[in-house]
């Protein structure tokens, strides 16, 4: 009889309604707490109260209560050269539509908001309850042995010290018995001082009574150990020992489970021990003191053993292996998850089967410079765009303040060295910055004329001005935002059957602005004005304004708004910017008017009306500019400043009724918005009505959560991002839309 499996969990916005934020904490935290905590990291990124209540201790007090404990599995990561470890979690991916051959990679590894622990390579790692343990270790570089313990509350995902060892170790191995922590090994080993114990109950650590000295001295590396039927087994150089730690003394162990033993892949699941060896998993029957073949596994590739790591996870065993991309000349690697259920059929047979397996994470790949002030690795920005290296890179001084970068590969069949200059510079005193140029790859003396502003002068008088397109994307883990722009890559000659790819976002070589998500993005000729927002972390509101000059991709500070605003909205019409809420929605300071000429900013008269007040009560979810009017509306309120007359009006349902807040843009005064499944909309404002854009063919079926819209010079861009089930990896496309009027009634798109 197969047992019913429980339906996935996907939350999405309806489409007229978005997540309401007024429901009640109590009743969000019941919601939460009935899903199973693999949606937990996906469903955080909805909103700061989302995360919050995700982060709170009550949802788990909750979750006890209703008996909803699950297993959750917690990957530590260490990228070289970086010393300081990356923990990561299982969870379930965002639910897409995807075509039926094709199925939606579903899990991926989440990185953990917290502040890192100290390394976890040579420490001991064990798990009691939701908690982790980080026990002893080498200590930094100076490799001193350490007493000291981390423990990591797997609920809020937050780290705790705990009472330290009574002896400092250096390479300490840790088991788990009847929820006590037994720590071996790597102090003195003439000392009677070998092992102690962690009661979590008491929290207090205890000594353990040690073999004797001579069998110790056997024992000065310990290669592997773990905990079953009652007993820490431990091998090392010599023969192996037991702890039976129900009687509290010390015995032989059995030879033959050290016989297959490897140290870095093997795991302990439900008192047995399973170790991957000679691309084999097995197990260690210890009735019969014999390793055998765990059965019926399928669907798994092989992989070099020293790759591989096994873990408990809830009675099932997880595997986790590296594997390079093929495409990337291997040097580019994704970690791929494979989940295993066990089934003892017998006293000698158990049978595993494969209940998925995916890539989970993709390695980053990342050039880093060490900080002598601050002792640590950090991130060299602006390089992520470099080619992948297919064989080893050399860099080398190129005159103080610039990098050579060489590289061997391959092109058109033949085996080349590359070579790139980097320019380095440091900014905001703490970060280091690598420049490099496209087209103004050529040369020198091309880069020197590509960003000179006597280029963009001749162009003027030309009348060669044409529109560009301008994309600022926030990576996960990154605060900073990466710009880009739309170019064209250099022609390359591909089979007749195979058209190139001849567009690509283009990352500007420019310092990054304040960021762009809380802010509101408007364009006024070749500028680009980052408005307003919350600044860093602490999420106040802001009144600073950032221009970025198209024409020479550079960033200079325009005039500070009147009022400090956190996340508004902004509309340019008649070349005047219009910037309204986010400040206290009683004030009559509501909107502001810039006026990009005289380079000023001016307050818009309120609302005055009893009902027009009501409505600046408002959260605005969109606001365009059309017919010379400031349309802003809400949740259930609708407003239009008509810019020309200077005064406030009401404004029908029929526009908010199928206006999408995320996805939407105005071009030639029209509103256009992605409604679902590749369908296109503009609002008729004589009809008062939303049409559907037709003739469009081509257009990808995506979820519109993913879709951003634009104006591109009277015709509209359309970028979203899409999975790549081959690899777990992300691209983002785009397509270029020309619109066409046929009659009041009629607009036409073409791809």
């Amino acid at each position: 009889k197969k047992n019913k499996e429980t339906p996935p969990l996907v939350l999405g916005p309806t489409p007229e309604s978005t997540p309401n934020p007024s429901l009640p904490d109590d009743l969000l935290l019941s919601c939460f707490a009935r899903a199973s905590r693999l949606y937990y990291p996906t469903l955080s990124l909805v909103s700061k109260s989302f995360a919050s209540l995700f982060a709170s201790p009550e949802l788990y007090k909750t979750r006890s209560s209703l008996g909803r404990t699950e297993s959750c599995l917690y990957v530590c990561l260490s990228f070289h050269p970086d010393p300081t470890p990356r923990w990561f979690t299982l969870c379930r991916k965002p639910d897409r539509t995807m075509p039926l051959k094709k199925k939606p990679s579903g899990y991926a590894l989440a990185k953990l908001p917290t502040p890192p622990s100290r390394s976890a390579h040579w420490s001991g790692l064990v798990t009691v309850g939701s908690d982790i343990y980080n026990i002893g270790g080498p200590i930094d570089e100076a490799n001193e042995p350490s007493s000291s313990v981390s423990i990591l509350d797997c609920r809020s995902n937050t780290w705790r010290d705990g009472p330290s060892m009574l002896v400092e170790r250096d390479y300490p191995h840790a088991n788990v018995i009847d929820g006590k922590i037994y720590v071996a090994g790597d102090s003195n080993s003439t000392s009677p001082e070998w092992m102690e114990v962690f009661d979590p109950k008491t929290q207090t650590w205890e000594l353990v009574s040690s073999p004797p000295a001579e069998i110790r001295l056997l024992y000065d590396t310990i290669s592997t150990s773990a905990g079953i039927e009652g007993k820490v087994h431990i091998f090392g150089s010599s023969n192996g020992l037991a702890y039976d730690t129900r009687e509290g003394r010390w015995e032989s162990a059995d030879m033959e489970m050290d016989s297959e033993w490897v140290w870095y892949s093997y795991c302990v699941v439900e008192n047995v021990i399973y170790v991957y060896n000679n691309e084999e998993f097995k197990w260690y029957d210890s009735t019969v003191r014999l390793w055998k073949v765990l059965k019926g596994l399928k669907g798994l590739p092989k992989f070099p053993r020293y790759t591989a790591r096994l873990a408990d996870f809830g009675g099932k065993m997880a595997v986790l292996w590296g594997r390079g991309v093929a495409s990337s000349g291997y040097v580019d690697k994704i970690i791929w998850c494979a989940v295993i259920a066990l089934e003892r059929r017998s006293d000698q047979e158990i049978w595993g089967k494969v209940e998925w397996k995916e890539p989970v994470l993709k390695v980053p790949k990342e050039f880093r410079w060490y900080d002598s002030k601050a002792s640590s690795w950090k991130k060299l920005n602006g390089v992520e765009d470099l080619p992948n290296f297919y064989g080893y890179c050399k860099m080398v001084d190129h005159g103080g303040k610039k990098m050579a970068l060489l590289w061997e590969g391959y092109l058109r069949s033949e085996y080349v060295v590359w070579c790139a200059e980097i320019a380095l510079e440091m900014r905001d005193g703490d970060e280091m910055w690598g420049i490099y140029p496209t087209l103004s790859l050529v040369s020198k003396s091309f880069r020197s004329l590509l960003a000179s502003p006597h280029l963009y002068e001749t162009r003027s008088s030309l009348g060669r001005t044409e529109s560009c397109l301008y994309v600022c994307i926030r990576f996960p883990d990154e605060t900073i935002p990466r710009w880009f722009t739309l170019c064209q890559k250099p022609e390359k000659k591909n089979k007749r059957t195979k058209k190139a790819s001849g567009y690509v976002l283009a990352k500007l070589s420019t310092p990054h602005s304040r960021h762009a998500h809380g802010c509101s993005v408007v364009t006024v000729g070749s500028d680009i004005y980052n408005i307003g927002g919350p600044i860093d972390k602490a999420n106040e509101p802001s009144s600073s304004v950032s221009i970025l000059d198209c024409r020479s991709n550079t960033w200079r500070e325009g005039p500070s708004m009147l009022v400090k605003r956190n996340y508004p909205f902004a509309s340019v019409l008649d070349g005047k910017i219009y910037a309204a809420g986010s400040s206290d929605s009683s004030s009559s300071e509501w909107m502001e008017v810039f006026d990009t000429k005289t380079q000023t900013w001016e307050l818009v008269s309120s609302p005055v009306a009893a009902e027009m007040r009501a409505r600046r009560h408002l959260h605005i979810k969109r606001m365009a500019g059309i017919d010379g009017k400031v349309h802003i509306l809400g949740s259930s309120s609708r407003l239009a400043y008509d810019t020309r007359e200077g005064r406030w009006e009401s404004v029908g349902k029929e526009m908010s009724s199928g206006w999408g807040w995320y996805s939407y843009c105005v071009v030639d005064n029209v509103i256009y918005y992605y409604k679902e499944r590749g369908e296109i909309k503009w609002y008729d404002s004589k009809g008062r009505r939303w049409r559907a854009l037709k003739g469009v063919k081509g257009l990808h079926k995506i979820p519109r959560c993913t879709v951003t819209l634009a104006d591109f010079g009277g015709k509209m861009a359309v970028l979203w991002d899409r999975d790549v089930a081959s690899t777990g990896d992300k691209m983002i496309w785009c397509t270029v839309i020309a619109l066409e009027r046929h009659n009041d009634e009629e607009i036409w798109g073409k791809v």
